[in-house]
């Protein structure tokens, strides 16, 4: 709750309008299906834009051309393909399409347009459904949407920042810097998911939450 109130106050994030501007139209007609129906009364505006930098950061909307396999994430497939066999999001027994008989266990890792491991993904879109579906950036958006709803801490709907932990992977996230000048940080991972102005509150949020670390980071500002 402080990272959103925070970035209430901190106001709200720039329009995404280069990606609107430079999408595949399937993304757009993919983001407001999605939207319609995990938030058809539209009180997560915010989510809009979410999906925008998502899929942006991810490949471009299209941009450059149709997005089937993240050729870099390959090597992860087979150990999604377990863990999802062995926690029931798939079932080869019963599904052809989530066997590995004939397909490459890199068809499960990373896929489409919004970046989302399919082994881990495709279950929440159907009993027996393939991994390239999620090639069409229509139902990847869906896939994308219904994570952003699924997602929840106890009794509340996760924070946008908890919502890049699900893309990022929650133990990577959390072993990067808050803030680095030579690798990747929390804070600027945060920001491609969710804009400035929540990188910022969720910066300054981790910060109050840890005495240390504000100590820290304040001795090196008086270092510069």
């Amino acid at each position: 709750m402080l990272e959103l109130a925070l970035a209430l106050a901190l106001g709200g994030d720039p329009a995404v309008a280069r990606a609107e501007k430079n999408a595949a139209p399937a993304y757009a007609e993919g983001i407001d299906a999605a939207l319609l129906e995990v938030d058809p009364e539209g009180l997560r505006p915010w989510w809009r834009d979410e999906l925008w930098r998502v899929c942006w950061r991810e490949s471009k909307c299209g941009a450059f051309g149709h997005v089937g396999m993240h050729a870099a994430d390959g090597w992860t497939g087979a150990k999604s393909h377990a863990r999802a066999v062995e926690r029931g999001r798939l079932d080869p027994d019963a599904c052809p399409a989530h066997s590995l008989d004939e397909r490459s266990p890199a068809e499960f890792a990373t896929r489409g347009g919004f970046g989302q491991n399919a082994a881990r993904g495709v279950g929440l879109l159907g009993s027996c459904v393939a991994p390239e579906a999620l090639d069409d950036p229509r139902v990847a958006a869906r896939l994308a949407a219904l994570t952003l709803a699924g997602c929840v801490v106890g009794e509340r709907e996760c924070t946008c920042s908890e919502h890049t932990a699900i893309w990022s992977g929650a133990a990577r996230l959390a072993s990067r810097p808050l803030f680095s000048w030579w690798r990747k940080s929390r804070f600027a991972t945060v920001r491609s998911q969710c804009g400035g102005s929540v990188a910022r509150a969720y910066a300054l949020a981790q910060l109050l939450t840890s005495p240390l670390r504000l100590a820290v980071w304040v001795a090196s500002l008086a270092g510069r």
